[in-house]
């Protein structure tokens, strides 16, 4: 699992009955994985978006922030 730590539970599954001749349903697995505490960390191969701070959803998309700034000056 080490050296395919970016597979699926689906792939690992064919990679274990491809070594073994064992076939081993995704279920199982992830019932091992908890069982190990082993998490898969998915890589991500596009870039996050920059996350825009200091303000809330509400007054990002309605403006009002802006509005505040406007009628203080």
């Amino acid at each position: 699992m080490q050296r395919c730590n970016d597979a699926t539970l689906e792939e690992l599954s064919d990679l274990l009955y491809e070594k073994t001749q064992v076939k081993v349903s995704r279920a199982t697995l992830g019932r091992l994985t908890q069982k190990l505490n082993y998490s898969f960390k998915k890589k991500h191969y596009t870039r996050r978006k920059k996350k825009v701070t200091g303000y809330s959803k509400k007054e990002w998309n309605t403006g009002q922030k802006f509005e505040k700034l406007r009628h203080q000056n």
